[in-house]
């Protein structure tokens, strides 16, 4: 989201050369950078949050939003090659025997038909494809519903973040790398590289991207919150042969199954996972991703007994969240914003959260000088509405927007 932000703010500036962005040098290790690139709705969870809408949007923008990205770098390749940007058939599979299950599936279906929805196409049973694949289910499936998307999208998410640094430092950006933003005790903020230079960066303009810098930065500040970061870890694995069957060169195929993971198969390739390790443990640990990566190859074996699991690599990052499993967005003080807190839906809003940062950046600061093509957002209505925060003091951190 940093990148992304970065990005929109120095398109519509017009000195983007006063912008630094510090990266405290986890560009490749964030979880965003090793992501499956899934631009949907990830989770029954987030179908049901205030989020879907917004994701939704956000989705959609992606084109456009790529052909733009795309023009700043300079790129001679189509859009959908320099991305891999690519259309999925996404299924989400429900045990209707289990309770829990039950009732998100229902409360689903009660959303899409109040909706009006026409995406979303119902199957008894367990797909076709998936049981080609050798998806392990007890011989009556009865139980077992499906809900089919045929409009979602991947991404190669290393590719588009490569190619939103290679933009931003096109566009003039400023990148202070192995830095961070910190405070001291009289409340000034400063920036601070590896080697141990201060520098004080009072009274300007500070949006917080990040995770564990923001966390600590909140704390500081005295401000209360529920900030939280979790590690991601998934697998990613040599493609099934009897995906060769079942498959097109123009269609990848991602799966939410019953035990809250996902399955994506794309590039020759299975992503599967994702596993959250709590922050108590390091996950640079050799042995603890040594752990949780025999947790879910266990679960992948036992869904596909027939096939002969074989593990290319591991992936994963820190991904910062709220408890509400809403972002937190907007500015604190008059010099401080926030746009953080996505969870897995970070890829799928970069579009439509950098965008209206940027936009509310420039509406609030009239002092700063933009370009006049700066383009309202790419959503219609009221924000506060389109977005309903919930009131503030009960998420615990008091946001202005």
């Amino acid at each position: 989201m940093g990148l992304s932000t970065a990005f929109e703010i120095a398109c519509n500036f017009t000195k983007p050369e006063k912008i630094l962005l510090v990266d405290e040098g986890y560009f490749v290790n964030s979880a965003s950078y090793n992501a499956a690139g899934v631009l949907a709705t990830q989770g029954a969870q987030f179908f049901l949050s205030p989020l879907r809408k917004q994701i939704v949007t956000s989705t959609r923008s992606y084109p456009q939003w790529l052909q733009k990205l795309s023009k700043v770098v300079g790129a001679k390749e189509k859009v959908d090659d320099l991305f891999e940007y690519s259309s999925v058939d996404d299924y989400y599979i429900y045990n209707l025997n289990d309770e829990a299950e039950k009732a998100v599936y229902d409360k689903r279906c009660r959303r899409l038909k109040r909706e009006n929805a026409n995406d979303g196409i119902f199957i008894e049973g367990i797909p076709d494809c998936l049981k080609a694949m050798g998806l392990n289910t007890e011989k009556d499936c009865s139980y077992y519903q499906t809900i089919y998307f045929q409009n979602h999208h991947t991404i190669s998410s290393k590719k588009l973040l490569d190619c939103l640094l290679v933009a931003v430092e096109k566009l003039g950006v400023k990148i202070a790398h192995s830095s961070v933003i910190d405070i001291d005790r009289k409340g000034q903020l400063k920036l601070i590289s590896t080697n141990g230079e201060e520098q004080f960066i009072h009274g300007k303009q500070i949006i917080l991207t990040g995770g564990n810098r923001t966390k600590k930065l909140l704390e500081k500040l005295s401000y209360s919150h529920r900030l939280k970061s979790l590690q991601g870890l998934l697998l990613v694995l040599e493609a099934f042969d009897s995906l060769k069957n079942i498959t097109n060169q123009n269609k990848e195929i991602m799966t939410h199954l019953p035990n809250k993971r996902y399955l994506v198969q794309k590039d020759n390739s299975i992503f599967y996972g994702s596993i959250n390790i709590p922050v108590e443990e390091d996950y640079y640990e050799e042995s603890v991703q040594k752990k949780y990566q025999d947790i879910l190859l266990k679960e992948i074996e036992e869904l596909f007994p027939s096939q002969t699991i074989k593990i290319k690599r591991t992936q994963g990052g820190h991904r910062p969240y709220n408890v509400d499993k809403l972002p937190l967005f907007g500015f604190l003080t008059e010099n401080i914003w926030i746009n953080t807190a996505h969870y897995k839906s970070g890829l799928a809003l970069a579009p439509l959260h950098a965008g209206k940062m940027a936009e509310m950046f420039f509406k609030n600061l009239e002092s700063v000088e933009r370009k006049s093509e700066l383009k309202e957002s790419l959503f219609e209505g009221d924000w506060k509405e389109f977005y309903p925060l919930y009131p503030i003091r009960k998420r615990g951190l008091k946001l202005f927007s």
